[in-house]
């Protein structure tokens, strides 16, 4: 059997100074097969590694772990990292140094193990469809979600909830994207009026809102506004789709797409009375990481 040496080095970026906690590495990886040296590979590689724990250099463990993939928002390849197979509360210390090692966000989850790419033929979810459309003008300044979330929506998981679900549906997303503690906006008919509100959310926050009024809910996962005209739309996905989970399908015809402010009727409802709105804003939590 072939013997392979891996060599990993990090070394401080050119930003840092200082030997704080906060400091950030950039990781720097070279493989040696006999006197052949690689920085390059063109197949997967997987590793399979004793983890050494505390001080005494000859008392080692085999642990159980993980090979991920993740692709941080930002970031143009594909990060493939080996996780220790435990829950995501009780990885932190560990995505905390990986954070810094690879200049990921501080205030941003990027390598929870639901943010992990998948693979397969069939994952069952579509996964940041806004993404794959095109040829949109903006009226202004766009702000948009951040990280990645999946898109949840009328009779997946074998439940038909066609008709009922769609708040069910939204929360969902918004609860697959980030852990929630949320703030609201309250009893409004005219969502032109909270642009500006939603604008300053995407940029600060960067999580899905759900808003609900007139016996329906929907995400929203960004906003266009134009703070001279006032001119805005909104980036919404639709829970009440039923098909197949065709990116193509769920882009061109409208159920991940940009929408005008008529979008939501307003006025009055069948009984005479005003139609309102509420949005829901989930915080990011403070353990983001």
């Amino acid at each position: 059997m072939d013997r392979v040496r891996f060599i990993s080095y990090r070394r401080v970026s050119a930003q840092d100074e200082g030997n704080g906690d906060d400091q950030k590495h950039v990781p720097v990886a070279k493989l040696q097969i006999g006197d052949v040296l690689f920085d390059r590979l063109k197949v997967p590689l997987w590793i399979t590694s004793a983890v050494y724990e505390g001080d005494a250099s000859n008392e080692y463990a085999m642990k159980e772990v993980d090979c991920r993939c993740f692709l941080p928002p930002n970031h143009m390849r594909v990060l493939s990292l080996v996780m220790p197979r435990l829950a995501d509360n009780e990885q932190q210390e560990w995505r905390v140094e990986l954070h810094k090692m690879f200049n990921l966000s501080s205030s941003l989850p990027c390598l929870r193990s639901m943010q992990s790419l998948n693979f397969t033929a069939n994952s069952g979810f579509l996964r940041n469809p806004h993404l794959a459309i095109k040829n949109y003008k903006p009226a202004g300044r766009i702000s948009a979600v951040k990280g990645s979330y999946d898109y949840y929506h009328y009779k997946q998981q074998g439940i038909d909830d066609n008709g009922w679900g769609c708040a069910y549906r939204s929360l969902q997303t918004i609860w697959n994207a980030v852990g929630i503690d949320c703030s609201y906006i309250a009893q409004f008919n005219d969502i032109s009026e909270k642009a500006r509100e939603l604008q300053v959310h995407f940029d600060t926050v960067g999580s899905p809102v759900m808003i609900g009024g007139n016996m329906l809910a929907h995400t929203i996962l960004g906003v266009d506004f134009n703070d001279t005209t006032g001119e805005c739309r909104f980036l919404v996905l639709d829970p009440h789709y039923v098909g197949v989970d065709d990116v193509h399908v769920v882009t061109n015809k409208g159920w991940c797409a940009w929408k005008f402010p008529s979008f939501w009727k307003n006025g009055v409802d069948a009984g005479g009375q005003p139609i309102n709105y509420n949005i829901v804003k989930p915080q990011l939590p403070a353990n983001i990481i």
